[in-house]
């Protein structure tokens, strides 16, 4: 399992202005919003957690290798394009399940129905419409009535986007992802957990794990440190005191050092995403902030290449103007010599 290299300033995102704030928060929307019907997905076939985690692993790191010039929306679910939201995410599922346990098995055909009836009820819900599909039998209702025609050609563009999906993450299927961390820290006997309270941090944990799941945190850190995170989160939401080292001790054997630091650093990120989701993160343009060492870097870059630019214009100035003194000389001579010349055969009829 790849763990990508964390760069502290990275979680600044180097927004310095509005417009970079919205295009962080839209992409940050849309990695949510796709995952969330892989979630749903998940719940319709009764998937477990890590096999939620494992495809949003899968699917963020194919966010973070590619560079996305198409935002695909709800509706438009099959663009041909280099990069579809949906299609990958579906693809990561797919390649998810066919590497699990044998119990996770599911066909495309399959995979493409619930998808597709997922996305229907989603786009019913964005557009605020009542027809949403909640019982069994019009969810059947519904999949029975999918065409032949429209599953095959999602089950060949799924196909052609776990090909990309696998030349992009170099074949490496060896995933570890935090739930089962979470799942021994809620068997575990060493912290008592108030029973009434109990309940409450299970859902906690499990929504903190779907937060941090739908964002590229989980490609930037160990799944014991990303299980840690999201356990400080839920006890920290549900009011129940527990110590970080009280925490640490349960994972002693598997403790390392500066995990202390990387947890640090993942709830920073993770609170710098919620501040952006929220609108609490605001920028105008010019607003003076103190910029991490890459933009201050970046910025002098930029104001070395704009003086860069302004030299070669004055340089391009000056040289305009020598020309048009030396044309203007060159005409004055010829002026002059035509002058002389006139002159001279003025003096000459004398």
């Amino acid at each position: 399992m790849q763990i990508l290299e964390v760069d502290p300033n990275y979680f600044n995102y180097n927004i310095y202005t509005q417009e970079k704030l919205e295009e962080t928060k839209l992409q940050i929307e849309l990695n949510k919003q796709t995952l969330e019907l892989v979630q749903n997905i998940c719940y319709f076939h009764n998937f477990d957690q890590s096999v939620f985690q494992k495809a949003a692993y899968f699917y963020n790191r194919v966010v973070i290798l590619t560079e996305i010039k198409n935002k695909s929306r709800i509706g438009n679910l099959n663009q041909k394009i280099g990069f579809d939201r949906h299609l990958f995410a579906l693809a990561s599922l797919f390649l998810v399940t066919k590497i699990n346990d044998q119990n996770y098995k599911i066909n495309l055909d399959r995979l493409t129905k619930s998808f597709l009836l997922e996305s229907y009820k989603l786009k019913q819900k964005l557009l605020q419409r009542q027809e949403k599909l909640e019982n069994e039998h019009q969810r059947q209702e519904f999949i029975q009535a999918i065409e032949a025609k429209k599953i095959s050609k999602y089950v060949q563009a799924i196909q052609l986007a776990e090909q990309k999906l696998l030349k992009k993450t170099g074949f490496d299927f060896n995933i570890e992802v935090a739930d089962p961390y979470l799942q021994f820290f809620l068997g575990q006997k060493m912290i008592e957990i108030p029973k009434l309270k109990k309940k409450s941090l299970e859902l906690a944990i499990l929504d903190f794990s779907k937060d941090i799941y739908k964002t590229t945190l989980c490609n930037y850190f160990p799944p014991l440190v990303i299980a840690i995170a999201i356990i400080i989160e839920a006890l920290k939401k549900t009011d129940i005191e527990v110590s970080l080292s009280q925490i640490l001790s349960i994972f002693q054997e598997v403790i390392y050092e500066n995990i202390e630091e990387e947890i640090s650093l993942i709830r920073k990120g993770y609170s710098e995403i919620q501040l952006i989701l929220n609108g609490e993160k605001k920028l105008t343009v010019g607003e003076e902030r103190q910029p991490d060492e890459f933009s201050s870097l970046q910025n002098q870059q930029e104001i070395q290449e704009q003086q860069n630019l302004q030299n070669q214009q004055s340089n391009n100035m000056e040289i305009e103007q020598t020309n048009q003194n030396l044309s203007n000389q060159k005409y004055q001579n010829q002026h002059n010599i035509f002058e002389e010349e006139e002159d001279e055969e003025d003096d000459d009829e004398f």
